[in-house]
């Protein structure tokens, strides 16, 4: 293969990832976005905590063990989690029995941010990420 060729090959390539991957950011993007709207009318004047955006780390029993971008948030009696794809969490302050921090949860680190890790009084563990992490464990430990 010539040196032209090659060159071609991988600008090729490229374009056909910009066209996959552009359309598909700006579609999470939107449906971010509609995902903290529908949270706000429907969690009210209950929210403590955000909505922001935020990452579910994956659970080792009882919830859903898939990883994904979310939105979470808050209330007087849960916390929130709204993946963009696939179904809502919710998890009952009630039920959380101790709250750590550790960059690993379940074999996975991503990019040295932290998981607020939640123990459940089953002995599940849920993790989830937020880029303002410390306000959201205040959250939590004042209402669990």
């Amino acid at each position: 293969m010539s040196t032209t060729a090659l060159i071609l090959l991988i600008v090729g390539i490229f374009v056909v990832q910009l066209a996959i991957f552009i359309p598909l950011i700006g579609w999470m993007r939107k449906k971010a976005a509609a995902i903290t709207d529908q949270m706000r009318a429907a969690l009210g004047d209950d929210i403590v905590w955000g909505p922001a955006p935020g990452y579910y780390g994956g659970a080792t029993a009882t919830y859903p063990k898939a990883k994904g971008n979310a939105i979470l948030a808050v209330t007087t009696t849960t916390l929130e989690c709204r993946r963009l794809l696939g179904d809502p969490l919710h998890v009952s302050l009630d039920r959380i029995k101790a709250i750590r921090e550790d960059e690993w949860f379940k074999g996975s680190y991503r990019g040295g941010r932290m998981n607020l890790i939640l123990q459940l009084d089953d002995g599940a563990s849920v993790a989830f990420q937020a880029d303002d992490l410390a306000s959201l464990r205040a959250a939590i430990e004042k209402r669990a």
